[in-house]
C-alpha cells in the first residue's frame, strides 16, 4: 500500500498566512517534484486530485490539475504502467476537453498524444490511430503553433502506425498531409517531423517496390534542407543520403552509389560535429568499396588515403575503425594489384610489402573482432606470398576463428581474383588449418 501523505486543507489556509486555494494546490504540486521516489510522487499526485479534483471548474485549477494529470500519466508510462497512464490521460480530456482556451488545448492535444504512445505500448496500435485521429480534427484549422507542433507530431506517429501494421499506402498519405501542410514551415520542431516524414515515406515507398518514387521523394527532402545548419536536420539529410545510395547499389548503378556518396563528403565535410564526421568517413569507406567492385583499385586507394587524412588522429573510436578498415581496404586493393602484375615481380613485390604495411597498421588501430580477423587473414595471404612463412599459419588460424566459415568462403573468392601459382600452395594451407580449427 501506497504511504499517504497530508495535504493541506482548504480550511486551514488561515493557519497558512492566508493562502488561497490557488496557492494551496501550486504550493503543493511545486513540492511534489522535490521527493525522490516516483511512486512517492504518484501518491502525492492522487491526493492532490483527491483534495481538488472535484472542485467546480475554474481556469487556475484547470491548469493545476491538469499539468498534475499529466506528471502522474507520464510517471506512469515510465514506470511501464500503460494501462493506469491512460486512464490519468483520460482524466484530463474528461475535464479539459470541451474548453475553448488555449491553455487548456495545449493540456488535451499533450494528453492526446501521451495517450496514443501508451496504447502502443498495450499493443493496441489500431486505438493508436483512432487517438492520433482525434487530435487531427481536434486541432482542425487551429494556426497556434503549440497545437500545430502537437498535430505534425499526431500525424508523423498515424504514418509510423500505419507502417507498422503493414498499410504502407496509407502511411504514404498520412505523410504526404504531413509534408503538404508542413513542407515550407521554417520553425524547428516542425521541420524535424517534416525530415522524419520524407526519410519514412521514402521507406514504405520502397518496401511497396516503388523505387522511382522513393528516389524522387529523397531528392525533395534533399533539395529542402540540404543547406539547413540546424544538426539534427543535417543528420536527417545525411541519413537520406545514405538510403539514396542504398537504392542504386540495388538498381546496380554503382556511378550513381558514388555520386551520393560524393555529396555527403563535399557538403558535409566542413561539420564539426563528431555524428557527422562518422558519417562522412562511413561514406568515404562505401564509396572505396564500390570503387573496388568496378575495378578502380587506384581510385580506392586514393579515396581511402582521404579517410586516413581526415580521421587518421582522431580519438572517436568509431572513427578509428573506419581508418583501421580504409587501411585493410587500401592493403587488399595493392595484394590484388599485385597479383595482377605478378608477370612483373618487383612491382608485386613492391606492392605487397605497402599492402602488408597497411595491414599492420589496420590491426594497430582496429578493435572489431570481426574487422580483426578479415585483417589478420589478408596479412597471412600478403605474407605467404612474400615468402614470411614464420606467422602465416598463425594469422591464418586467428582469422578463421575470428571469422569462422563466412571467413573461410570469403578467403577462397579472394584466392580466385587474378590466379596465381602460388594460389594453390597457400589454398591447401588454408584448407589443413580450416579443417584443425573444426575439430
Amino acid at each position: 500500500m501506497s504511504q499517504q501523505y497530508d495535504v493541506p486543507k482548504l480550511e486551514d489556509c488561515t493557519g497558512l498566512g492566508g493562502m488561497s486555494e490557488y496557492s494551496v494546490a501550486g504550493v503543493y504540486f511545486n513540492s511534489i517534484a522535490k521527493q525522490a521516489g516516483f511512486e512517492q510522487k504518484i501518491a502525492m499526485y492522487d491526493q492532490l486530485i483527491d483534495q481538488f479534483g472535484s472542485r467546480p471548474d475554474k481556469a487556475w485549477l484547470d491548469e493545476v490539475m491538469a499539468r498534475t494529470f499529466l506528471a502522474k500519466a507520464t510517471l506512469l508510462g515510465i514506470l511501464k504502467r500503460p494501462t493506469e497512464s491512460i486512464s490519468a490521460h483520460d482524466q484530463l480530456l474528461e475535464r479539459l476537453y470541451h474548453k475553448t482556451e488555449l491553455d487548456a488545448k495545449e493540456h488535451v492535444v499533450r494528453a492526446l498524444l501521451g495517450k496514443s504512445l501508451q496504447l502502443v505500448e498495450l499493443g493496441r496500435h489500431h486505438d493508436a490511430i483512432t487517438t492520433c485521429d482525434q487530435l487531427i480534427e481536434y486541432v482542425g484549422k487551429r494556426k497556434e503553433w503549440v497545437l500545430l507542433e502537437s498535430l505534425a507530431e499526431g500525424l508523423f506517429n498515424k504514418g509510423c502506425l500505419l507502417g507498422l501494421l503493414g498499410r504502407g499506402l496509407e502511411a504514404v498519405a498520412v505523410y504526404d498531409q504531413l509534408l503538404q501542410k508542413f513542407g515550407h514551415f521554417k520553425r524547428e520542431s516542425i521541420q524535424v517531423d517534416v525530415a522524419n516524414a520524407f526519410l519514412n515515406k521514402g521507406f514504405e515507398l520502397d518496401r511497396l517496390g516503388l523505387t522511382d518514387q522513393a528516389l524522387d521523394n529523397y531528392n525533395q527532402m534533399i533539395t529542402r534542407f540540404y543547406e539547413c545548419a540546424e544538426l539534427t536536420i543535417r543528420e536527417k539529410v545525411v541519413d537520406v543520403l545514405f538510403k539514396k545510395a542504398y537504392l542504386f547499389g540495388e538498381l546496380d548503378r554503382p556511378h550513381d552509389q558514388i555520386s551520393a556518396y560524393d555529396q555527403i563528403i563535399a557538403g558535409f565535410s566542413e561539420s564539426d560535429e563528431l555524428s557527422i564526421h562518422q558519417m562522412i568517413a562511413k561514406a568515404l569507406f562505401n564509396k572505396g568499396l564500390v570503387l573496388g567492385w568496378l575495378g578502380l583499385l587506384q581510385e580506392k586507394i586514393s579515396v581511402y588515403d582521404q579517410l586516413i587524412h581526415y580521421f587518421g588522429d582522431h580519438t572517436d573510436s568509431q572513427l578509428h575503425e573506419y581508418v583501421a578498415m580504409a587501411q585493410n581496404g587500401q592493403g587488399f586493393a595493392r595484394l590484388t594489384q599485385a597479383k595482377s602484375h605478378w608477370h612483373d615481380r618487383p612491382l608485386a613485390e613492391g606492392l605487397l610489402h605497402q599492402a602488408r604495411e597497411d595491414l599492420v597498421s589496420a590491426l594497430n588501430k582496429a578493435e572489431n573482432a570481426n574487422n580483426i580477423g578479415v585483417m589478420r587473414g589478408n596479412l597471412a595471404y600478403v605474407e605467404f606470398l612474400l615468402g614470411q612463412s614464420d606467422q602465416v599459419e598463425t594469422h591464418l588460424r586467428e582469422a578463421l576463428e575470428k571469422g569462422g566459415e563466412r571467413l573461410y568462403r570469403a578467403t577462397l573468392d579472394d584466392i580466385a581474383i587474378h590466379p596465381i601459382p602460388p594460389d594453390k600452395d597457400f589454398q591447401v594451407l588454408l584448407e589443413r588449418v580450416w579443417q584443425s580449427t573444426l575439430s
